[in-house]
């Protein structure tokens, strides 16, 4: 059991670590910047740079308007073959690149809610091992220390980046910040929890 423990903790502490610090790199040192910005369109650079959601929308009501505004004219007014030839099908018309940016910024928001739900079902977990632990039942106590530490594992895992930057380096704030919470109550639990040296007596 004592093995058991103190492998257990090195996993989870090297998991962590290494968590942490790839969250650190991405949070403030990974380069967001290419040299290809100053080609993006108006529109792309909205869904890049959006500080709100609400900004996001208003931007898309307008482009959405505005193209519909230009649909009609030009089926109103026939093209010519050099006009025609001009159309590029591989072109983002502006409420594709808003659109997108208002689905990635609203999966932002429902991977937070996932991610606080599930942390909090990880502590929860952690309290009923601490529990065993007192009352002498050291196999389960080991198993729900297990499973606590997991769950916060697997969902303060990064997140790759796509859409504004603004929801997803609140994500990452919120992974960075439990994933430090999660190493000091990996630490507590080593000290004195389910985790610790000592042996204890099964029931």
């Amino acid at each position: 059991m004592r093995a058991l423990r103190l492998t257990l903790f090195v996993l989870l502490l090297m998991a962590f670590g290494g968590q942490l610090v790839r969250h650190s790199y991405v949070r403030w040192l990974e380069p967001r910047n290419s040299v290809l910005d100053k080609y993006d369109s108006k529109a792309a650079a909205t869904a890049k740079d959006a500080r709100s959601l609400e900004e996001l929308d208003r931007a898309y009501s307008q482009a959405l308007a505005k193209e519909k505004v230009e649909l009609e004219a030009e089926e109103k007014a026939p093209q010519s073959p050099e006009q025609r030839r001009r159309f590029r099908p591989d072109e983002r018309p502006p409420t594709f690149e808003l659109k997108m940016a208002i689905q990635e910024w609203e999966g932002r928001q429902r991977d937070l809610r996932e991610l606080r739900y599930f942390f909090a079902a990880g502590v929860i977990a952690l309290l009923l091992a601490f529990v065993c632990e007192r009352f002498r039942m050291a196999w389960a106590a080991v198993a729900l220390c297990g499973l606590a530490f997991a769950e916060m594992l697997w969902w303060t895992t990064i997140s790759w980046h796509s859409g504004p930057w603004r929801e997803y380096d609140r994500l990452l704030d919120n992974k960075l910040a439990l994933t430090a919470v999660a190493v000091a109550l990996l630490v507590a639990a080593r000290k004195a929890g389910p985790l610790r040296s000592e042996p204890a007596t099964n029931v």
